[in-house]
């Protein structure tokens, strides 16, 4: 598992921890370090598909 991490994220924390007490094998990449370039952004991208796409701005998906 990949994972994109930032060490200063407590959900990106929270989630390492959760991995690391479950035994899951991963590999961090801290983003901000080590910034994607515009090919690994296009695959990632479309790795997610459409339910990344939104049609409503921020503000309005906040509960």
């Amino acid at each position: 598992m990949l994972v994109y991490h930032n060490p200063r994220c407590s959900k990106c924390r929270q989630l390492l921890a959760l991995l690391e007490s479950r035994q899951v094998e991963f590999e961090v990449v801290e983003y901000l370090k080590q910034p994607l370039d515009r090919a690994q952004l296009q695959e990632l991208v479309a790795q997610l598909g459409p339910q990344l796409a939104r049609s409503k701005p921020e503000a309005e998906l906040v509960d």
